[in-house]
């Protein structure tokens, strides 16, 4: 079980109140709440049916963010923390 299922909140993660993550998931899927931004997204070339998809949210949304990912056929690739 991940922290974000067990309802911990970020504060802040390497003094950053924002922070990006990279998701995987097919081309036609769009994230659809107001707590993330999609930057950019990008197709895979080794794997044609998927592309890369680059969230920024709050640090203090994060947990919502992951939650709201968790069964949408999408796999976190990253979180980057600067």
């Amino acid at each position: 079980m991940s922290l974000s299922q067990r309802d911990v909140h970020f504060v802040e993660i390497a003094g950053n109140s924002q922070i990006a993550l990279s998701v995987l998931a097919s081309p036609s899927w769009h994230y659809d709440q107001s707590n993330a931004n999609r930057l950019f997204s990008t197709p895979l070339l080794t794997t044609p049916d998927l592309e890369r998809n680059v969230l920024v949210c709050r640090v203090t949304s994060l947990h919502a963010v992951l939650n709201a990912l968790e069964g949408n056929q999408v796999r976190v690739e990253h979180i980057y923390d600067y």
